[in-house]
């Protein structure tokens, strides 16, 4: 359902054959008027809205997106959250291991993954405002709203109580009461996220930015994007290139290494599919 996600087929030949091209331009064309039809003729199903939301992984980003409970309202299934905190495709688990030698990105990712898992301050569904700040913002705001409704009371005590004063008071105090709610809100959303922030930062500046690499991350952490710093560039055909240089090298190490990661993924597919 994913538009951005390649099919099983697609992906084992860009990774495989040596002799994979990209579709030229008019084939290009002709899937995305297909894809459109197909679109035109499907009975559309609410189900599945959250789902094409989210961003799917292509060949010059991999997305991976955050683990849900399967019901978000039973405390329980968060607590009983196993695994890994981001649903990594096998796929692109292949390409994050063959991008670059001895595995320098899929190590990286897995450091990233593992620093945000142990550290509740760097997830911003789950950190949340303490309580004394949070009952200092409420009194803020309640005190502001005071001032502004009595001051606005001797204007109306001055006007007689005049009914269209009073309407222009009333319009005005809810006006006044839904931006001082929106001010809370974002004081909480920014504490919430500004550690998570500060540590993508890092390690784009720190880890990623060596390996070519840049992370673009949703506002709350749902999903992180892992994107080719050039954006003519794809996975595919570095890691070909890669492949090429190695068996020009002669060099054993990475080529068992690369029969190795492919064989796994095989495996993970076959398990995959005897499942369904």
């Amino acid at each position: 359902r994913r538009l951005g996600r390649m099919d099983d087929n697609d992906k084992n030949q860009n990774l495989i054959d040596p002799n994979h091209e990209d579709l030229d331009k008019e084939e290009s064309k002709q899937d995305l008027s297909e894809l459109d039809d197909d679109l035109d003729n499907e009975d559309y199903d609410p189900d599945y809205k959250d789902d094409i939301l989210k961003p799917a992984s292509t060949r010059s980003k991999i997305v991976v997106n955050l683990r849900e409970p399967e019901d978000p309202k039973d405390k329980s299934s968060k607590l009983k959250q196993e695994g890994d905190l981001y649903e990594l495709d096998p796929y692109d688990e292949v390409r994050m291991k063959l991008y670059k030698e001895d595995q320098k990105f899929y190590k990286a990712y897995m450091n990233t993954i593992k620093e945000l898992k142990k550290n509740t301050d760097l997830q911003p569904k789950k950190r949340q405002m303490p309580l004394p700040r949070h009952c200092l913002i409420i009194l803020v705001e309640a005190v502001v709203l005071i001032l502004v409704f009595y001051f606005f009371f001797l204007i109306l005590q001055l006007a007689l109580f005049n009914l269209v004063i009073l309407g222009i008071l009333f319009v005005f105090m809810k006006k006044l009461y839904k931006f001082a709610e929106a001010c809370r809100w974002k004081l909480k959303f920014e504490y919430k996220t500004q550690e998570f922030n500060k540590f993508i930062e890092r390690q784009n500046q720190e880890v990623y930015k060596d390996l070519n690499i840049k992370i673009s991350k949703e506002r709350e952490g749902s999903w992180l994007e892992f994107q080719l710093d050039q954006d003519d560039e794809m996975f595919e055909q570095i890691i070909q290139e890669n492949r090429n240089r190695i068996f020009e090298e002669k060099n054993t190490r990475a080529i068992e290494d690369m029969k190795t990661i492919l064989n796994e993924y095989k495996k993970k597919k076959e398990l995959q599919q005897r499942d369904l």
